[in-house]
């Protein structure tokens, strides 16, 4: 029930499902001046992190 909860508000706050948050465009999205977000698909199940995570 509280996965479906966070989808829905994800959704509505951002516009894009889960496969949308996984993209190099979605990153770029939140990249505008450094790249304080990376993309890796081993953790945090393939959506974004802080770069100092990995």
């Amino acid at each position: 029930m509280q996965v479906k909860i966070i989808k829905f508000l994800i959704i509505l706050l951002f516009g894009m499902d889960e496969d949308e948050m996984k993209t190099q465009e979605f990153l770029n999205s939140l990249n505008s001046k450094d790249e304080k977000w990376v993309l890796n698909k081993n953790i945090n199940k393939g959506y974004p992190i802080f770069s100092w995570q990995e």
